[in-house]
Formats: C-alpha cells, structure tokens, sequence
C-alpha cells in the first residue's frame, strides 16, 4: 500500500513538471530554480545542430592587396658574364633586386650618351635595391680602356663573344632590359633618345614599390 501511494505522488510530481507541447525548456538543470522560458519552435532538436560552427567568407578583405602585379612577366634568362676584373656575375645573384640590363658598346655613339643618366639613375636609387648591369659587346682591352677613362660605379660586364646578346635575342643597341624582384622582365627598350631615362625612371620607380 505505502509502495502505491509513493508512486503515485511520484506520477504527480512528474506531471506537473512537464513541458506542454510546442514548448523548449531553457534549461534541464534541477537546481535552477528560475521559471521556465518559452523559445521558438524551429523544428529542430539541440542534437541537429550541436557542434556545427558556420563560417561566413570576410569579404571585407581586399584580395587586390595581396595580388602579383607581375603575373604574366616572362622570366629573364639566366646569365654569367665576367665583370671587368674577371670575376664571374650571373643575373640571379641579384634576385630581389630591381636589375636594368643594358647592353652597349664604346664605338656606340647612343650608348655612351645614355651612360650618364644611367649613373645618376643608379647613384640615386642603388640604397633602395637597383642594380645595373652594363653588359659590353666589344674586346675586353676596348671595354677596359673605356671604363678606365669614364669611371662607371655600376658592375660592367664583359660578353665578348655576345653570347647573352643572342639569348636575349638583341639586334640594336643601346638595348635595356628592366627586370623585377622576381627575375622576370618587366619592360624592354631599344634604343636612347634624350627623354627615355625619364620613362626609365618612372618605371623603376614602379618596380621598386612593388610587393608581392
């Protein structure tokens, strides 16, 4: 009888804390004494969706920032000439730099009218990573007497056998290769006319600011 009675109050108790229909608890904690909420019927128990993060994609991120101005340059052809001691130099050791490749010859009347803007264009920005290379199409003894009376700070190059004028496919000369940080050529100029060191430094100028 006692066990009957029990049971029955127990149904009770039972009963009258039950949640009617289309109801959610705020919580099944025993302890919280705090009058139940009621909450939205979305259709779904707690267990679809327990667990699950959705990530929404940052679109206030401007991915131009982060773009490579130089995509579609062509990569420059690897080159070792001796300088005008003798030592070997090759273009990639000057990889992250700004290169301006600049084939010549002393018997060449434009070139050597393009040499003095190509030092001030190098003195004003070798500190912000320009290099030149002056890449010589003549007789070592030529080159070496030339550069001995018209002092040159860049690095002179000597291609006797104009062996990097055939794979840089050069017909005319002053001819200047402008390179970018990553070894790729950038732009291409034959050719010297009193205003072209003007486009030449707008363009280092431009290379020299890129980040990639």
């Amino acid at each position: 009888m006692l066990i009957k009675t029990g049971l029955i109050v127990l149904l009770t108790v039972l009963f009258s804390r039950a949640v009617e229909p289309g109801k959610r608890k705020a919580s099944n904690l025993p302890y919280l004494d705090s009058p139940e909420l009621e909450l939205p019927d979305t259709g779904q128990r707690e267990s679809d969706t327990a667990g699950i993060v959705v990530v929404q994609p940052d679109t206030s991120v401007d991915d131009s920032v982060y773009s490579d101005p130089g995509k579609d340059r062509l990569k420059a052809p690897e080159l070792t000439l001796p300088d005008i001691t003798g030592e070997p130099h090759s273009l990639s050791t000057d990889s992250g730099k700004v290169v301006v490749a600049v084939f010549w010859a002393p018997w060449c009347g434009p070139c050597r009218k393009e040499i003095p803007y190509l030092v001030e264009l190098y003195n004003t920005y070798n500190t912000q990573g320009l290099e030149v290379l002056s890449i010589g199409l003549d007789r070592r003894i030529n080159l070496e007497r030339f550069v001995s009376k018209n002092p040159i700070p860049y690095t002179v190059l000597l291609d006797e056998d104009a062996s990097s004028a055939e794979t840089y496919h050069v017909s005319a000369i002053p001819r200047s290769i402008v390179i970018d940080k990553k070894g790729r050529i950038a732009f291409d100029h034959t050719g010297y006319s009193p205003d072209s060191h003007k486009q030449l430094e707008q363009e280092i100028i431009t290379l020299l600011a890129e980040e990639y």
